[in-house]
Protein backbone atom coordinates (compact mmCIF):
# COMPACT_ATOMS: atom_id res chain seq x y z
CA UNK A 1 0.00 0.00 0.00
CA UNK A 2 1.38 3.88 -0.76
CA UNK A 3 2.46 4.85 2.30
CA UNK A 4 2.06 8.68 1.77
CA UNK A 5 3.00 9.92 5.31
CA UNK A 6 6.64 8.78 4.91
CA UNK A 7 7.00 10.59 1.44
CA UNK A 8 9.31 14.26 0.89
CA UNK A 9 5.46 15.69 -0.42
CA UNK A 10 3.56 14.62 2.78
CA UNK A 11 6.17 15.99 5.20
CA UNK A 12 6.55 19.34 2.90
CA UNK A 13 2.79 19.60 2.75
CA UNK A 14 2.84 19.30 6.67
CA UNK A 15 5.40 21.81 7.21
CA UNK A 16 3.75 24.44 4.43
CA UNK A 17 0.19 23.84 6.22
CA UNK A 18 1.39 24.74 9.53
CA UNK A 19 3.40 28.07 8.54
CA UNK A 20 0.29 28.83 6.67
CA UNK A 21 -2.34 28.48 9.61
CA UNK A 22 0.12 29.79 12.30
CA UNK A 23 -0.74 33.42 11.62
CA UNK A 24 1.24 35.01 14.64
CA UNK A 25 4.30 33.04 13.71
CA UNK A 26 4.32 31.94 17.59
CA UNK A 27 5.04 28.08 16.63
CA UNK A 28 2.31 27.05 18.31
CA UNK A 29 -2.06 26.44 16.86
CA UNK A 30 -5.03 25.84 18.51
CA UNK A 31 -7.57 24.14 17.84
CA UNK A 32 -9.79 26.48 15.66
CA UNK A 33 -6.20 26.87 13.65
CA UNK A 34 -5.65 22.78 13.89
CA UNK A 35 -9.26 22.20 12.11
CA UNK A 36 -7.63 25.35 9.16
CA UNK A 37 -4.34 23.34 8.77
CA UNK A 38 -5.96 20.31 8.38
CA UNK A 39 -8.91 21.31 5.41
CA UNK A 40 -5.33 22.88 3.96
CA UNK A 41 -3.42 19.60 4.08
CA UNK A 42 -6.58 17.96 2.30
CA UNK A 43 -6.71 20.18 -0.18
CA UNK A 44 -3.21 20.27 -0.97
CA UNK A 45 -2.60 16.55 -0.96
CA UNK A 46 -5.88 16.23 -2.98
CA UNK A 47 -4.42 18.11 -5.97
CA UNK A 48 -1.86 15.39 -6.52
CA UNK A 49 -3.57 11.87 -4.99
CA UNK A 50 -7.22 12.44 -5.26
CA UNK A 51 -9.18 9.58 -2.83
CA UNK A 52 -7.44 10.77 -0.20
CA UNK A 53 -9.20 10.88 3.30
CA UNK A 54 -11.50 13.43 3.89
CA UNK A 55 -10.16 16.05 6.55
CA UNK A 56 -11.61 15.66 9.66
CA UNK A 57 -14.89 17.81 11.16
CA UNK A 58 -14.59 20.19 13.94
CA UNK A 59 -16.05 17.56 16.55
CA UNK A 60 -13.39 15.21 15.63
CA UNK A 61 -10.24 17.82 15.84
CA UNK A 62 -11.44 18.99 19.56
CA UNK A 63 -11.96 15.07 20.52
CA UNK A 64 -8.08 14.22 19.31
CA UNK A 65 -6.60 17.55 20.55
CA UNK A 66 -6.07 16.72 24.14
CA UNK A 67 -4.37 13.40 23.14
CA UNK A 68 -1.83 15.20 20.89
CA UNK A 69 -1.36 18.56 22.89
CA UNK A 70 1.16 16.39 24.86
CA UNK A 71 2.43 19.16 27.04
CA UNK A 72 -1.17 20.23 28.02
CA UNK A 73 -0.45 23.66 26.93
CA UNK A 74 -4.04 24.40 24.68
CA UNK A 75 -1.67 24.84 22.12
CA UNK A 76 0.11 22.56 19.82
CA UNK A 77 3.50 22.87 18.34
CA UNK A 78 4.58 21.99 15.33
CA UNK A 79 5.50 18.59 15.96
CA UNK A 80 2.42 17.82 17.93
CA UNK A 81 0.78 18.87 14.77
CA UNK A 82 2.60 16.32 12.28
CA UNK A 83 1.94 13.80 15.08
CA UNK A 84 -2.27 14.83 14.72
CA UNK A 85 -1.58 15.26 11.04
CA UNK A 86 0.33 11.92 10.43
CA UNK A 87 -2.30 9.67 13.14
CA UNK A 88 -5.37 11.04 10.69
CA UNK A 89 -3.92 9.94 7.88
CA UNK A 90 -3.22 6.59 8.89
CA UNK A 91 -5.94 5.86 10.95
CA UNK A 92 -8.92 7.11 8.25
CA UNK A 93 -7.04 5.66 5.13
CA UNK A 94 -5.81 7.08 2.22
CA UNK A 95 -7.75 5.14 -0.29
CA UNK A 96 -5.20 6.30 -3.12
CA UNK A 97 -4.62 2.50 -3.78
CA UNK A 98 -7.95 1.35 -3.64
CA UNK A 99 -9.45 4.09 -6.21
CA UNK A 100 -6.66 3.14 -8.72
CA UNK A 101 -7.19 -0.28 -8.60
CA UNK A 102 -11.10 0.20 -9.40
CA UNK A 103 -10.30 2.52 -12.01
CA UNK A 104 -8.33 -0.04 -13.41
CA UNK A 105 -10.82 -2.58 -13.55
CA UNK A 106 -13.65 0.11 -14.76
CA UNK A 107 -11.61 1.18 -17.68
CA UNK A 108 -9.47 -1.68 -18.77
CA UNK A 109 -12.40 -4.23 -18.20
CA UNK A 110 -15.89 -3.46 -17.73
CA UNK A 111 -16.33 -0.65 -20.21
CA UNK A 112 -14.46 -2.96 -22.66
CA UNK A 113 -16.72 -5.72 -22.31
CA UNK A 114 -19.59 -3.62 -21.99
CA UNK A 115 -19.14 -1.39 -24.94
CA UNK A 116 -17.88 -4.64 -26.87
CA UNK A 117 -21.10 -6.29 -25.94
CA UNK A 118 -23.36 -3.34 -27.22
CA UNK A 119 -21.06 -2.69 -30.05
CA UNK A 120 -22.01 -6.42 -31.17
CA UNK A 121 -25.51 -6.08 -30.65
CA UNK A 122 -25.86 -2.71 -32.60
CA UNK A 123 -23.76 -3.52 -35.52
CA UNK A 124 -26.33 -6.07 -36.17
CA UNK A 125 -29.15 -3.66 -37.00
CA UNK A 126 -27.80 0.01 -37.29
CA UNK A 127 -24.85 1.82 -38.96
CA UNK A 128 -22.78 0.79 -35.72
CA UNK A 129 -21.09 -1.36 -37.69
CA UNK A 130 -19.38 0.52 -39.67
CA UNK A 131 -17.41 1.76 -36.76
CA UNK A 132 -14.46 0.19 -35.87
CA UNK A 133 -14.73 -1.72 -31.84
CA UNK A 134 -11.86 0.36 -30.69
CA UNK A 135 -13.32 3.31 -31.91
CA UNK A 136 -16.61 2.85 -30.66
CA UNK A 137 -15.01 1.63 -27.01
CA UNK A 138 -13.20 4.52 -26.52
CA UNK A 139 -16.43 6.83 -27.56
CA UNK A 140 -18.54 4.51 -25.25
CA UNK A 141 -16.00 5.20 -22.33
CA UNK A 142 -15.45 9.11 -22.47
CA UNK A 143 -19.57 9.01 -22.64
CA UNK A 144 -19.77 6.78 -19.56
CA UNK A 145 -17.22 8.46 -17.49
CA UNK A 146 -19.10 11.67 -18.14
CA UNK A 147 -21.87 10.24 -17.67
CA UNK A 148 -21.29 9.13 -14.27
CA UNK A 149 -19.31 12.73 -13.28
CA UNK A 150 -22.67 14.62 -14.53
CA UNK A 151 -24.51 11.40 -11.96
CA UNK A 152 -22.31 12.27 -8.96
CA UNK A 153 -22.87 16.34 -9.20
CA UNK A 154 -26.96 15.85 -9.54
CA UNK A 155 -26.17 13.47 -6.38
CA UNK A 156 -24.96 16.22 -4.32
Amino acid sequence: MLNIVDSDFFNKAVELSFKKIDKDKSGKINPDELSAGMVYMYFQLSKRLPGIADPPTVSQVEESFKKFDRDASGDLDYNEYKGFVVQWFRDNGIYFTGMVAANMLINFIFIPMIAESIHGKLALKTAVNHIPKKVFTLIFAVVSKVSFKMLRRIGQ
